[in-house]
C-alpha cells in the first residue's frame, strides 16, 4: 500500500511540474485531476512521455509559446 501512495504522489509532483515547465502557469484542479485519472495505470516514465506529448500538442501550449516569442 505504501508503494501506492508514493507512487501517486510522484504522480501528482510529475503533472505539477510539467505544468509549470510546458505551460508556465500550475496545474488547476480539473487539469489535475483528470491527467492523474489518465496515468493511474502508467509507469512514471510512461507517464512523464503521455503527460508531455498531451501538454506540448496542446492549444494553451501553443498560445504561451507563441506570446513568449513576441515578448
Amino acid at each position: 500500500m505504501r508503494y501506492d501512495i508514493k507512487e501517486n504522489y510522484l504522480k501528482i509532483h510529475l503533472i505539477k511540474t510539467t505544468y509549470k515547465t510546458l505551460l508556465g502557469r500550475p496545474a488547476d484542479s480539473d487539469g489535475l485531476k483528470n491527467y492523474l485519472n489518465a496515468i493511474a495505470n502508467k509507469s512514471l516514465a510512461e507517464s512523464a512521455e503521455f503527460l508531455n506529448s498531451s501538454l506540448i500538442h496542446s492549444d494553451e501550449f501553443y498560445c504561451f509559446h507563441e506570446i513568449q516569442n513576441v515578448i
